[in-house]
């Protein structure tokens, strides 16, 4: 029996001393503590995720590019025809900014016809390896 406690009262629980937490030893410190891993638009993609948007681009790339200049041609021809002729013409003559606009959309359209088929064919290797 406890001697601070008295005849007929219910024994109380006693309580552990409260122990003061030692100072970490050099063995315990972690050494650095780790970051948030964020990806930054320069980061190089993971291996896998990589080909999978190189086969995506690919695929979509070459079309999208055909459908960009055919679009982009029409705009030009339809600004450059909306100019009144100056003289008793039937059709205002070119502008050379719409010339070299022409020109610039014929190669543009002519890269992506040709990099079609094999833009769809090593678009499918690339996604459908594991």
């Amino acid at each position: 029996m406890d001697p601070q406690q008295e005849p007929g009262q219910p024994k109380q629980p006693s309580t552990p001393p409260v122990v003061q937490p030692a100072e970490p030893t050099p063995v315990q410190t972690p050494l650095s503590t780790p970051e948030p891993m964020t990806q930054t638009p320069f980061q190089e993609l993971p291996k896998k995720s990589h080909k999978k948007l190189l086969g995506l681009l690919l695929l979509i790339g070459p079309s999208a590019l055909l459908l960009l200049a055919i679009l982009l041609y029409a705009v030009v021809n339809l600004m450059a025809s909306s100019q009144a002729p100056e003289t008793d013409q039937l059709f205002p003559e070119p502008t050379p900014l719409s010339t070299i606009a022409n020109v610039f959309l014929f190669v543009v359209g002519g890269i992506s016809v040709i990099t079609w088929l094999p833009g769809i064919i090593i678009g499918i290797i690339l996604l459908n390896k594991k």
